[in-house]
């Protein structure tokens, strides 16, 4: 059975950002993706960073959802979020 997992971790969200800067998010990704990879035997893609911008998420969800056949996946975000209106969002490097 196929085990995929993308992490995404962001501490800080640039300059340009009025978000705060959060300590242990990245860390937290990619102690789980240790622990998936290892353990449990998921192929890991970690995100952190800048590399967590909102572009590179979609392409990884792209690239991991071509050629799925079946199995388990697992998406895990660690960074700010907010709710607007009843809808909640995510918030990716570079997200105000």
């Amino acid at each position: 059975m196929q085990k995929q997992a993308l992490l995404i971790g962001v501490n800080d969200y640039g300059e340009s950002s009025q978000l705060a800067p959060l300590r242990f998010a990245e860390a937290d990704a990619q102690a789980l993706g240790e622990v998936l990879r290892e353990q449990y035997g998921f192929q890991v893609t970690l995100l952190t960073g800048e590399a967590a911008r909102r572009e590179a998420i979609f392409l990884e969800l792209e690239q991991l959802a071509h050629g799925w056949q079946e199995g388990l996946f697992l998406f895990f975000f660690a960074g700010h979020g907010q709710e607007i209106n009843g809808k909640y969002y995510l918030h990716p490097y570079g997200g105000r």
